[in-house]
């Protein structure tokens, strides 16, 4: 019976061994699959710092700030490069080789997510976009362009990149010197959001800055824009008392378009609509703009100009009390002949 007892305690504990000798075996393998599992993609000279040149095959895997993260099939280990140490560097995939901005290039092929400032040098950054960015007028804002150009940018990820896009829209923002950005589609179908003073260079276009003032104030923002500072007080006044009876009928914008383009607007009833939603008066700011207009206005144009008030009210057996009052402050005032 003893006998029985040992022949199983020994039987058992063989077979354990061979399990975790089959165990190990496996896990040897698979760390063996896995270090295969990838071929190198850079080939580099390395300097030490002693200044002695090494030539490294390497898989690369990232960049921390000047350190680049790779495994070197010459150690057949990861190990971190310092950059600036890299004298030459061939991408094994390609065949290019460079020896000047190595990390830009690397930093290019990774496509990472880094600032601008670290795939230049500082100075270069300041001189090629800051230094060279000019002001756009304050009143630029969002608009649609979708116009393919030719550009050389300079992107957040990937730095400067050349090729054709689509200049889809400029947009606000608050962290752009400028205020502006435009979004660009490139040929693979990426977006890529660009300061208007990180465009180096657009082809065809010059003066990229007055372009894109010049393109907005030809989109209706823009020429929303500019009635509102070319004709602010008239346009205020019409709309104030086309309002009188709380709906500013198609009827009156066109009444108000008609009497825009008799005095020199670059001017339709849909941007009447348009200005219209960007001003609110209250009587008092009503009666100020009267005031300041009603020196301005010349004499040829007072007839006109009470025909639209007298019409946008309703006329003045129809007008509603509101309107009324407004256009008895608009007769007080402009004194007509």
């Amino acid at each position: 019976m003893k006998w029985l007892i040992v022949a199983f305690l020994l039987a058992t504990f063989f077979l354990k061994n061979q399990k975790r000798e089959s165990v190990a075996e496996v896990d040897s393998v698979q760390n063996k699959k896995n270090v295969n599992d990838f071929s190198p993609n850079f080939e580099i000279k390395y300097e030490d710092s002693e200044g002695n040149e090494t030539l490294r095959q390497i898989f690369a895997k990232k960049i921390d700030g000047q350190v680049l993260t790779a495994h070197c099939f010459l150690r057949d280990e990861e190990r971190s490069f310092y950059i600036p140490r890299i004298t030459e560097c061939v991408d094994l995939e390609t065949g290019e080789i460079v020896t000047n901005d190595i990390k830009r290039f690397l930093l290019k092929k990774f496509k990472q997510n880094v600032r601008p400032c670290d795939v230049y040098r500082y100075e270069e950054w300041v001189e090629r976009s800051y230094n060279k960015s000019k002001p756009v007028s304050e009143n630029v804002g969002e608009f649609d362009i979708n116009q393919k150009l030719r550009m050389t940018v300079v992107t957040y990820k990937e730095g400067e990149i050349q090729g054709e896009f689509l200049l889809e829209k400029v947009r606000i923002s608050s962290y752009e010197i400028d205020g502006l950005y435009v979004v660009l589609l490139d040929e693979n179908g990426d977006r890529h959001n660009v300061g208007l003073s990180k465009v180096i260079s657009a082809e065809g276009i010059g003066d990229f800055t007055a372009y894109i003032e010049n393109s907005y104030y030809q989109s209706d923002n823009g020429k929303v824009q500019r009635l509102l500072m070319d004709y602010n007080e008239v346009l205020s006044i019409l709309i104030y008392l086309g309002r009188a009876d709380a709906s500013l009928t198609a009827k009156k914008r066109a009444k108000i378009n008609e009497y825009m383009i008799l005095i020199g607007a670059d001017c339709t009833e849909d941007l009447i609509a348009k200005v219209s939603r960007r001003i609110k008066l209250e009587l008092t700011d009503y009666k100020k703009i009267v005031n300041k207009y009603a020196k301005e206005i010349s004499e040829n144009q007072k007839k006109s100009f009470k025909e639209t008030a007298e019409y946008v009210v309703g006329g003045r057996e129809k007008a509603k009390p509101f309107g009324m009052a407004g256009l008895q402050y608009l007769d007080s005032k402009m004194k007509w002949c």
